[in-house]
């Protein structure tokens, strides 16, 4: 009987030991994860941009592009894309956006197309109409310089959605010393499409 005692209580300790160890573990586990996008954002001396919630991001996409690809199109749209464009268009009004949209995007005009920088920065946003890309100009035309640094990025964990053909969030960027812009970003579940893989295009108003 004794012996009997003895073997239940062993179990018993071995079944709260390992609960235990799984509580724990798991929390550990959760606490690591969340800090993936902090560490990697600190790491500046590799003047690396990491948004946070990439991996919220990535664990809900279903597609079939390179995970590596996106967080580069991402970290080239913040670093590259969004300066370039600035420089050419700031100043610019709705008719002169237009005109500068249409001349570079669908213009054999090497000449105007050499006067600015912006070419593939414009194919980079995935924008292929003219209306949107006014969007994105006045977005951007909150910025007072093209000399920019990140301060932070941020993909919003409640606008992660996955459709059937692709998947959006949006993504709030701030430079240091700058008025924090919105975008929504689609990114295409397949490599092969006849809309671009990436896209990004301003948040609406109260979004």
């Amino acid at each position: 009987m004794k012996s009997y005692r003895i073997i239940l209580y062993l179990v018993l300790i071995i079944n709260i030991a390992i609960l235990i160890f799984l509580i724990f573990g798991l929390k550990k586990e959760d606490i690591e994860i969340e800090n993936i996008d902090i560490v990697s954002q600190e790491s500046s001396v590799l003047d690396e941009i990491v948004t946070f919630n990439t991996y919220v991001l990535l664990s809900k996409y279903e597609g079939e592009i390179n995970n590596s690809y996106i967080n580069n199109r991402v970290e080239t749209f913040i670093k590259e894309t969004i300066p370039m464009i600035y420089k050419d268009t700031y100043k610019m009004n709705n008719q002169e956006i237009i005109k500068y949209f249409n001349n570079i995007y669908n213009s054999d005009d090497e000449e105007y197309v050499e006067e600015y920088s912006s070419y593939d920065a414009i194919l980079d946003t995935g924008i292929t109409n003219s209306n949107r890309f006014i969007d994105f100009v006045k977005e951007i035309q909150k910025l007072t310089t093209d000399e920019l640094k990140c301060e932070n990025s941020v993909y919003i964990r409640e606008s992660i959605i996955q459709e059937e053909n692709y998947i959006k969030a949006n993504i709030h960027i701030k430079y240091e010393n700058q008025e924090e812009l919105k975008f929504e970003i689609k990114i295409s579940n397949y490599t092969e499409s006849e809309e671009p893989l990436i896209q990004f295009s301003p948040v609406k108003e109260g979004v």
